[in-house]
């Protein structure tokens, strides 16, 4: 039971009873306590009820204090676990970024990125690389391409316009397939596809089959000319005789040509040898001098074979092949007792044979293509000695497949000189 106030009732009668007593109220005592013990009483009442209010003030105010710092810790609590998530999403944010710098400079197409202003704001590494550039540095678009055609693209696409084009970058020489596309800030995006081989190759595609349609169609016509001639009758006997050996030149030559076309798909395509085996080089040159002797000798010439002794890891057929041709293209085109020299030497991991003659060789402008399929130095003559003008091209293949390397040098005894390698045979 407490008062109204809540006061504890032993504290709250002793106060009511000290009180009474000092205001005349005796209670039903016989004997009434002096003033002086009543007084202290009641003094000390008034002091147990001080302190009394005083702690509960002190404990409604610890209380509010209380509950206002756990209402504050749960603010921080929240606040923490807010920083917690903000710190989660820029960490993922920071790996987001990185995924997409990485990608960027890994793709190899050239991406650039252009401001509202023109000014190029990032770049990737094909991009440097399609342009000759060893760094960037903020620069507009025009000072860094020098390319006319990409500022158009891009002003195009910060109009809102999405293009495609393709176009011959001014420095590189690379063929591009240019994508421009608007971005959200009023820039442009050109993102640049390298598509030189692919253009390249489809031009010697093309260049093939004219080529094949035209080497085809010249013993095919000589042949039905000649035949609708003999079928006429009346042909003297001397014109009827060369007309069936022009028929059977021009037969075997496309009988040749059909053959070296079947062999250079087998080899594009890997179907064509055998499996690599040791082979004595100098015995098989000696092998391949012997069946062109009659040529030989005819023309007068002189073949000497001298250098290393050799044994090579590869196809005896291909080996064979590619050696016949050198030797042959050699003897066809230096003059009449001309010089021929077959030259072994061992390298490091293959074995190399030069085949060099005194003949005029051949100029630098038509150096870089001799081994395309058809390129011919001197087209009329290369008819004439029966070539089909795809004999460097097989070999190319057929050194390649064996896993060697072929080219041309100009010869010291002032001809040409043609040469491959091929692996070493192990013990």
């Amino acid at each position: 039971m407490s008062t109204a106030r809540n006061v504890p009732l032993p504290i709250w009668l002793l106060a009511t009873a000290c009180g009474g007593v000092l205001g005349g109220v005796t209670y039903g005592l016989s004997q009434v306590p002096s003033a002086s013990v009543v007084s202290a009483l009641s003094l000390g009442a008034a002091i147990i009820l001080f302190f009394y209010f005083s702690e509960r003030k002190a404990l409604k105010s610890i209380g509010a204090r209380l509950q206002v710092a756990a209402q504050q810790s749960s603010i921080i609590e929240a606040i923490n676990g807010l920083s917690a998530d903000n710190s989660e999403l820029v960490r993922t944010v920071q790996h987001h970024a990185k995924d997409m710098r990485d990608l960027l400079e890994n793709l190899t197409d050239a991406v650039i990125i252009v401001d509202q202003d023109a000014t190029v704001s990032k770049i990737n590494e094909a991009a440097l690389g399609f342009f000759n550039i060893a760094s960037f540095q903020k620069q507009s678009l025009i000072e860094i391409t020098r390319s006319p055609k990409l500022q158009r693209l891009a002003e195009e696409a910060k109009l809102g316009t999405k293009t495609k084009e393709e176009i011959v970058l001014p420095r590189s020489k690379i063929t591009a397939k240019v994508l421009a596309t608007p971005r959200h800030d009023g820039g442009a995006m050109l993102v640049m596809r390298d598509v030189t081989k692919v253009r390249r190759l489809e031009r010697v595609r093309r260049d093939f089959v004219a080529n094949v349609s035209h080497e085809l169609r010249t013993p095919v016509s000589i042949l039905s000319a000649n035949t609708e001639t003999l079928l006429e009758g009346d042909v003297p006997g001397d014109i009827a005789k060369k007309l069936l050996e022009s028929s059977q030149r021009n037969s075997l030559r496309l009988a040749q040509l059909i053959a070296d076309l079947l062999d250079l798909a087998k080899l594009e395509s890997g179907t064509f040898g055998n499996p690599p085996e040791s082979i004595d080089v100098s015995e098989m040159l000696h092998q391949v001098v012997a069946l062109l002797k009659n040529k030989v000798n005819t023309k007068e010439q002189d073949i000497v074979i001298s250098g290393d002794e050799l044994s090579i890891w590869a196809d005896r057929l291909a080996a064979e092949q590619v050696f016949y041709n050198f030797i042959n293209n050699a003897i066809n085109y230096i003059p009449q007792g001309g010089r021929i020299e077959i030259r072994l030497s061992q390298l490091a991991n293959s074995g190399k044979v030069a085949v060099n003659d005194n003949g005029p060789g051949i100029a630098p402008k038509h150096r870089a293509r001799i081994f395309e399929r058809f390129y011919r130095v001197d087209p009329g003559r290369s008819k004439e000695l029966g070539g089909t003008g795809l004999g460097l091209s097989i070999c190319k293949h057929l050194v390649e497949n064996n896993n060697g390397e072929i080219g041309y040098d100009t010869s010291d005894l002032g001809g040409a000189c043609f040469w491959a390698t091929f692996p070493l045979a192990t013990s």
